[in-house]
């Protein structure tokens, strides 16, 4: 994956030196719910769901990685980044699926701002993490991103794990939303046709990549 992470490629863009290889929005955000969505139904959870695990390639290839302790049971805090880190993992729960979709709503909120989550708040490490485990603050998205981006982030984003969609869900609404757009249909033809498909996890890690 010879393109860094999605975290890279959006510093990049931010600073105006993505390059001449673009990796739509679309594309990212459809590969990234159907790599939940198998995981998921495979009876894993990612538990580091964040951007800078995201590896992109120069052939268009956007793959999820670190699943080498996907299949732990129990989640090792030193291993997590708080700033993609639901709410009740940070006060102590274990995480699940739902804390993978909380995960990939702060990463809804980094493809439209390109920015890391709370790049706008003056706050030290114990405020912030005393913050998230409150649901006082969240990421948010810009005031020009389309309504329906909005709400599926807010949706991610609920403080209540089960005030979440399920994975499955997300992607029905992107697929819902692809099809009433004709501008992917037009950019993006084979995009619902396409599907995430996953390597076991194990001791060395594995990577969800889309046919």
């Amino acid at each position: 994956m010879d393109q860094g992470t999605l975290r890279d490629h959006l510093n990049k863009k931010l600073a105006g030196s993505a390059g001449l290889l673009s990796f739509s929005t679309p594309h990212i955000v459809w590969v990234l719910a159907n790599a939940l969505q198998d995981l998921h139904a495979k009876g894993f959870v990612h538990r580091d769901f964040k951007s800078e695990n995201i590896l992109l390639s120069s052939i268009h290839h956007v793959k999820v990685a670190h699943l080498g302790d996907a299949n732990n049971r129990v989640m090792d805090m030193a291993m997590a980044d708080m700033l993609w880190t639901a709410p009740e993992v940070l006060l102590g729960e274990t995480a699940s699926a739902a804390s993978d979709v909380y995960a990939f709503g702060v990463i809804l909120t980094e493809l439209d701002t390109l920015q890391r989550p709370y790049w706008d708040l003056s706050l030290d490490p114990w405020t912030l993490t005393d913050n998230l485990r409150k649901g006082v603050i969240r990421p948010s998205v810009t005031s020009s991103c389309p309504e329906w981006y909005k709400e599926l982030a807010d949706s991610c984003l609920k403080f209540n794990p089960v005030d979440r969609p399920a994975a499955k869900d997300i992607v029905e609404i992107l697929q819902s939303q692809w099809r009433a757009t004709p501008v992917h249909a037009m950019h993006f033809p084979n995009l619902l046709e396409s599907k995430a498909v996953a390597t076991t996890p194990s001791g060395g890690g594995g990577l969800y990549d889309v046919e």
